[in-house]
């Protein structure tokens, strides 16, 4: 059982560094378990930084959330709002980009970096990776519970990756990816066959899936405006640590059908340094 405190360690170092600048921080606030998590640490931590909220309308629930987290701990919060002009973004996005690209948070997030630029904002700070590494999904209790068993169906490195169906399905789109993953499938159950099948997915899921949908977001639209965005979720050592964690430590119950069961350790993390009802608010 890994101890809280040791998360709480962990959590604390990658924010700690991503602090480092020559000018102020900013941090984009949703008012939910990861973002007000890092509120918490900037605090502190002594940091002066800015907090911005994003939402579709002025009742939107994040933009609520973010409220209710900002005024418990009494930071100032700015809030933007999307209107139905903002829409012209994507032909922007398209130029910048120099090929089409359909990731909808991207319209959201141009927007939202454009005006903290006019603030005079160069470094952003996001709660981004933490439901990849401290499970976060609606479909992780299934995986894990699937996990659980295959465990016990005797995965080894002896395994052929190529007839497995799972992972052709997984990687049918660039053949390439599957010859390297097979060519360097011992390697990899090395490091993973101790461990339980979502941790073997989940990390590539994060790595060759994931990455680049959450990471373009701050590399595209944060570098448009000439902003900095910087994902202290990402560090490597926190990453290394969570994948160390057994999967039933990180989800309370695979079972529970509510999400409320998620991202454990960063809830009960949350718990310690805020109010309960944070954790009941609406997603």
């Amino acid at each position: 059982m890994i101890r809280l405190t040791k998360v709480k360690e962990k959590v604390i170092e990658p924010v700690r560094y991503t602090t480092i600048s020559d000018v102020k921080i900013a941090l984009l606030l949703s008012g939910g378990v990861d973002s007000s998590i890092i509120v918490y640490i900037l605090k502190y931590l002594g940091v002066d930084f800015n907090a911005y909220a994003f939402g579709k309308d002025n009742n939107d629930e994040e933009l609520n959330r973010a409220r209710l987290v900002a005024k418990y701990l009494n930071i100032p919060l700015k809030e933007i709002t999307f209107e139905s002009d903002d829409l012209e973004i994507h032909k922007k996005l398209i130029y910048d980009y120099g090929e089409p690209i359909y990731l909808l948070p991207l319209i959201f997030a141009y927007k939202l970096y454009k005006e903290i630029s006019k603030d005079g904002i160069k470094v952003v700070l996001t709660g981004n990776g933490a439901d990849e590494l401290f499970f976060g999904y609606v479909s992780h209790p299934k995986t894990a519970l699937f996990s659980y068993f295959k465990k016990f169906l005797n995965f080894k490195s002896n395994c052929d990756l190529k007839k497995d169906r799972i992972y052709k399905s997984m990687f049918i789109k660039d053949n390439k990816i599957l010859d390297d993953l097979c060519n360097n499938h011992k390697f990899i159950t090395d490091k993973f066959e101790k461990n339980y099948y979502i941790d073997f997915t989940n990390f590539f899921a994060l790595f060759l899936e994931g990455a680049l949908p959450m990471t373009i977001i701050g590399d595209l639209c944060g570098m448009a405006h000439s902003i900095e965005v910087r994902n202290p979720f990402f560090d490597f050592e926190l990453i290394e640590f969570a994948y160390n964690i057994h999967p039933h430590q990180k989800i309370g119950n695979y079972f529970s059908k509510d999400g409320s069961q998620l991202k454990k350790y960063l809830k009960m993390l949350l718990k310690m340094i805020c109010q309960k009802k944070f954790l009941k608010l609406k997603k």
